[in-house]
């Protein structure tokens, strides 16, 4: 890009950008041409020169949904770095499916801001899009894998209340996917509760087991003797844990839930 563009755009100067556009006309032609570039868009975003941002996203609306080199757009960029009002205003400008907002690895913005732990961006997008919290990654990963894997205890205990109180109050087919979300497993075969007992979370763990499978309602259920792609329950993988560095509170958890290893269970 145009040294004096980016400078401009940085510093999210909206008379400077014109004016340079009228120097030079086609300034900005090559962006179009390229299937993965950075807009003016991106680096507004990224230089946190909202109002700037907000003029360009109107200027060239194709901008929004433009991914760059690293397989991100503009709302993937915006949700990252937890700019509520701005992934808000984008996402008001497109009139496009929602296919069209997927990244790298097919993720979403949902899935960025869940990576990010930009929980005010999460609440805003599951509860004015709701059917993202059921997309996965390329890795089958769901949102709930996506929060475990990168620490973001936050947004795991604030999706996890959003699923127990909007999907499990409903009629059985949401329920069936409130279910389906939890078991889900990504592409090694591990369930989120698998990857909790790996990392070992315990507050993810406990959360998990105590809101769905002890649920007093029995509204989400939790497969707690899932297997994963090389045969393992949730409590084997905490028994290959040596002694010492075993959680027993976990295990605790685990056993009072009627969790099993893969000896102690019926394999069809």
């Amino acid at each position: 890009m145009d040294k004096r563009l980016v400078n401009v755009c940085e510093a999210g100067n909206i008379e400077a950008f014109y004016a340079l556009l009228e120097d030079e006309p086609q300034i900005l032609d090559y962006i179009d041409q390229l299937p993965f570039t950075r807009t003016p868009l991106h680096l507004a975003i990224i230089a946190r020169k909202l109002e700037f941002a907000e003029e360009i996203a109107r200027f060239n609306p194709s901008y929004i949904t433009k991914l760059d080199s690293f397989g991100y757009n503009s709302v993937h960029l915006a949700a990252q770095f937890g700019e509520l009002e701005m992934v808000r205003s984008l996402l008001e400008k497109l009139d496009l499916k929602k296919e069209f907002l997927r990244g790298k690895e097919n993720r979403t913005p949902l899935h960025i801001a869940v990576i990010s732990g930009k929980i005010e961006v999460v609440d805003f997008l599951v509860r004015n899009y709701e059917a993202w919290i059921m997309d996965l990654t390329d890795r089958n990963e769901t949102v709930f894998h996506l929060a475990v894997k990168n620490k973001q205890l936050g947004v795991f205990l604030f999706l996890l209340d959003y699923l127990r109180v909007v999907f499990g109050s409903f009629d059985e087919n949401r329920i069936g996917f409130a279910n389906d979300l939890l078991n889900c497993k990504d592409e090694e075969g591990n369930t989120i509760l698998h990857l909790a007992i790996m990392m070992n979370q315990q507050q993810v763990v406990e959360a998990l087991l105590g809101s769905c499978t002890n649920n007093s309602k029995g509204i989400l259920g939790v497969d707690v003797n899932s297997l994963n792609r090389v045969k393992s329950t949730a409590l084997d993988i905490l028994l290959q844990f040596p002694q010492g560095k075993r959680d027993s509170k976990i295990e605790q958890i685990l056993v009072q839930a009627g969790a099993k290893t893969r000896a102690n269970i019926s394999l069809p």
